[in-house]
């Protein structure tokens, strides 16, 4: 080795760590390309490997938008149970507040990724999507009903009320997604609210 001359050190990765920064890549470039005009060698640049490295894990540009909306039905299945699991442990309408605001902002942190999944139609995998759903639901349902037990809110269906507002709040959240509107996080946050309180109250 010359003297004088500094080698370059190869930073080792764990392959979890390399499949997420593939991941993280895909999501950019799906979002700011659209997934048509995006190529697997897009993607392999963005996240500074080899075009090769991406198929060791990813079979294609499809298996990569399905681990992408995986990894978004996890985080979002794990983000309603956080907020519903302190249900009993704190004042129960300050609970309802804030979970309008955690979903509101969670979804506008994934708006990008909501797009993408919109523009290719991810959501007509109905089988997957409907189950991840209904288990929010039933969580929703669940907080409504300790709700109903304490007498601090009324409603005569729990379960399909939680369909509505799950629903209603996601479906505001994709319509402006496709118009390509920019949404006002406070009156957005401000009219769920208000329609929660009206629909649960005592």
């Amino acid at each position: 080795m010359r003297l004088g001359v500094k080698q370059r050190k190869r930073v080792l990765k764990s392959p979890e760590d390399r499949r997420l920064e593939i991941l993280d890549a895909a999501q950019r470039i799906f979002s700011d390309r659209g997934v048509q005009k995006a190529t697997v060698a897009d993607i392999a640049e963005a996240a500074g490997v080899a075009k090769g490295t991406v198929y060791l894990y990813f079979g294609s540009k499809e298996h990569l938008l399905l681990a992408l909306r995986d990894r978004f039905t996890d985080d979002l299945l794990e983000h309603v149970s956080d907020l519903l699991s302190r249900a009993n442990q704190v004042d129960w309408w300050a609970l309802v507040d804030t979970t309008i605001e955690s979903m509101t902002d969670f979804m506008l942190q994934k708006q990008d990724l909501m797009q993408v999944f919109l523009q290719e139609g991810l959501s007509s995998d109905v089988a997957k999507m409907v189950d991840v759903g209904s288990r929010i639901d039933s969580m929703f349902a669940a907080a409504i009903q300790q709700g109903m037990d304490a007498g601090v809110c009324k409603v005569s269906d729990p379960e399909l009320a939680s369909s509505f507002f799950h629903h209603a709040m996601e479906g505001s959240m994709l319509h402006a997604c496709l118009q390509g509107d920019e949404i006002d996080r406070d009156r957005f946050v401000a009219a769920a609210k208000e329609l929660v309180h009206k629909a649960l109250a005592p």
